[in-house]
C-alpha cells in the first residue's frame, strides 16, 4: 500500500512483475487515479505540475506497452465540463493537457439529469424498438410507458463521448442507463428491466438486515445504559449496602429484644 501521491508507474510495474512471479496473469490494470500519482523519477528539480501529469501518463503508456495490456483511469475535468450546454471536448481537461497528449484514448462522461430515457436523443438508443410483421416500431412499448415514473427515478441517462482514438472514430457520444439503485450501467431499458426480479429480492434482503442490524444496535445500547446504571457497575450497590448495614448496626445486639 501506498500514501497518496507517492503511488508511481515504478511502482505499478514492480507490482506486476511480482503478480508474475507469484503465478498470476495481468490482463487489465485500472488505477486510481491518475492525478494522484507520482512520476517515477524527477529529471529536473523545479518540474511543474503540468508537466509532471504529462509524463505520469507518458510512463503508464509505455507500461501498457511493455506489458501488452490495457491501462485505465479517471482523470478530472473542469467544472464547467458539467454545464450540460456545452459539448464535451478535450478542452475541458483538468490541470494539464499534456494528459490528453500522451493517452491513446479519451472517454468523457457526465450525468445527464436534465434528461430522462424517453428525451430525444437518448430514447433512440436506449429503447429497444419492437418489431411488428418485419417492420421495427418507433413507438415506447405500453408496458414500458405504465412503468414510466418508476425508470424516470431510478435511471439517469449517463452521456458518453469518445474525444481521441487511434484506432477508431472519435467525437463520437452515445448515451447509457446508470441505474441509482445498484450503481449499475445499462445499455437500455430492457436489460434493467431483466435485473428489476433481483434488484427487488435484493432490495428486501437488504432493508431486513439493515432492519436486524438496527434492532441489534438498539439492543447493545440498551443493554450497555442498563449495565451502566446497574447498581453493581457503578458502585452504588457498596453505598446501599453500607447503608443497610448501618441502619441494622446497634452498639449491644441484646438491646433489639428488650
Amino acid at each position: 500500500m501506498c500514501n497518496e501521491n507517492t503511488f508511481s508507474p515504478g511502482d505499478l510495474g514492480r507490482f506486476i512483475d511480482r503478480l508474475k512471479v507469484e503465478g498470476y496473469k495481468t490482463k487489465l490494470i485500472f488505477v486510481d487515479y491518475i492525478d494522484t500519482m507520482s512520476p517515477t523519477t524527477i529529471v529536473f528539480g523545479n518540474k511543474s505540475e503540468y508537466d509532471t501529469q504529462g509524463q505520469i501518463v507518458q510512463e503508464l503508456r509505455n507500461l501498457s506497452r511493455i506489458h501488452g495490456i490495457p491501462i485505465i483511469s479517471p482523470t478530472q475535468n473542469q467544472r464547467d465540463s458539467e454545464d450540460v450546454t456545452k459539448m464535451q471536448s478535450n478542452k475541458l481537461i483538468g490541470d494539464s493537457y499534456k494528459k490528453i497528449r500522451y493517452s491513446d484514448f479519451i472517454y468523457m462522461m457526465r450525468m445527464r439529469e436534465d434528461k430522462n430515457f424517453l428525451s430525444e436523443g437518448v430514447r433512440e438508443q436506449v429503447v429497444t424498438k419492437k418489431t411488428v410483421d418485419g417492420m421495427p416500431q418507433d413507438a415506447v412499448s405500453p408496458e414500458i410507458l405504465a412503468i414510466k415514473d418508476r425508470l424516470v427515478n431510478v435511471l439517469v441517462p449517463l452521456e458518453i463521448k469518445i474525444t481521441k482514438s487511434k484506432d477508431s472514430e472519435k467525437n463520437k457520444s452515445r448515451f447509457l442507463l446508470f441505474c441509482k439503485e445498484n450503481l449499475r450501467i445499462y445499455n437500455n431499458i430492457d436489460e434493467y428491466i431483466k435485473d428489476a426480479p433481483m434488484l427487488k429480492q435484493a432490495s428486501a434482503k437488504l432493508e431486513k438486515d439493515i432492519d436486524l442490524l438496527i434492532n441489534q444496535a438498539v439492543t447493545s445500547v440498551v443493554a450497555t445504559d442498563f449495565m451502566e446504571m446497574s447498581p453493581v457497575t457503578t458502585g452504588l450497590s457498596d453505598v446501599l449496602f453500607t447503608d443497610q448495614a448501618k441502619i441494622f448496626q446497634v452498639d449491644n445486639p441484646s438491646n433489639i429484644f428488650q
